[in-house]
């Protein structure tokens, strides 16, 4: 019987860092059509957190290589739905940074930023 063939080990990281001021939101992100993060993200509450904060840190392990990443958002009350896609090549034992934005317009905006980690 021939040898097994090897699983490709995840050795690239997506971060993910999503800001947004909006009070309650669900945030989906989808990697090659495969769920990889959903939760229930909240604005902290507070006067200075009118402007755009911090939300979420998460990170992702993926296999080196292309892959189409798809954002959703969704707001509590169900008004608010907004999706984005993008695509990326992730190289072998690197990480990168995806900032998931949504404006005080209601706008979704994606972004790569540097990683200090790779």
């Amino acid at each position: 019987t021939p040898p097994p063939q090897p699983v490709p080990r995840r050795t690239s990281t997506l971060e993910l860092v999503y800001r947004n001021r909006i009070k309650n939101a669900s945030l989906s992100v989808v990697v090659d059509g495969r769920q990889v993060y959903a939760g229930h993200v909240t604005r902290s509450p507070g006067l200075y957190n009118k402007t755009i904060g911090k939300n979420l840190w998460a990170s992702v392990d993926l296999t080196p290589g292309e892959h189409v990443v798809d954002v959703r958002v969704t707001g509590e009350t169900g008004k608010l739905d907004l999706v984005r896609q993008v695509t990326a090549t992730f190289e072998d034992g690197r990480t990168r940074r995806l900032r998931i934005t949504v404006t005080r317009f209601k706008n979704l905006k994606l972004s790569w930023k540097e990683s200090p980690s790779g």
